[in-house]
């Protein structure tokens, strides 16, 4: 099994971000949420259009803060979603005709009992490969590499190690580097200067 890795280059990020758009406003909300909120793809994929919505009425608002509890350890988040995020969401929910009860990514295929329902963790995973295929991205890619791209990025523009360990809910510091891979950029890093 690949470990895939994040979107080290902005070149990169805005490239495959481009082919996502080009290729669906679903699937570019997805990736767009996953590298700018850092959150698991089973958090992302339960969302519902009601719980990015600030208010009721005919009128798409999107809040200004998701408020989501993690699948995996069922803690309660609170993130903030930037205006350009919020203007994707909501230009996404109107271009789709999206209703508050719906999931948020929606799949065009529908439960057993006629249900609407997200779309798989594949198709999602299969659109980001598509995308980075078209754009020449060679590095491992999934759905793990959006959220390992938020931490990644963090942590080039300076942000403390442990804060970073805080928003992925990590256990050390250490993890969280070996995670977002600077443990092998920095390993790289020795091997490539050394001149023998």
């Amino acid at each position: 099994m690949n470990i895939v890795q994040p979107l080290r280059s902005k070149t990169a990020v805005q490239r495959i971000s481009r082919a996502m758009r080009d290729r669906s406003p679903r699937d570019y909300v997805l990736l767009r949420m996953g590298m700018c909120l850092g959150r698991r793809i089973s958090d992302l994929l339960a969302l519902r259009v009601s719980d990015v919505l600030a208010g009721a009425g005919k009128r798409v608002q999107i809040a200004k803060r998701l408020r989501l509890v993690e699948r995996k350890t069922g803690k309660r988040i609170e993130l903030p979603l930037k205006e350009a995020l919020r203007a994707d969401i909501a230009r996404y929910i109107r271009e789709k005709g999206l209703e508050p009860d719906d999931p948020l990514f929606l799949s065009r295929k529908r439960g057993d009992s006629g249900e609407r329902r997200p779309i798989s963790r594949w198709t999602a995973w299969h659109s980001l490969r598509k995308a980075a295929e078209k754009v020449g991205i060679e590095d491992p890619i999934g759905t793990h590499s959006m959220r390992k791209t938020f931490g990644y990025h963090l942590y080039k523009e300076g942000v403390d190690i442990t804060r970073i360990q805080a928003l992925l809910n990590h256990s050390s510091p250490e993890v969280t580097l070996r995670y977002i891979g600077i443990t092998r950029d920095e390993l790289d890093g020795y091997v490539e200067t050394l001149d023998i």
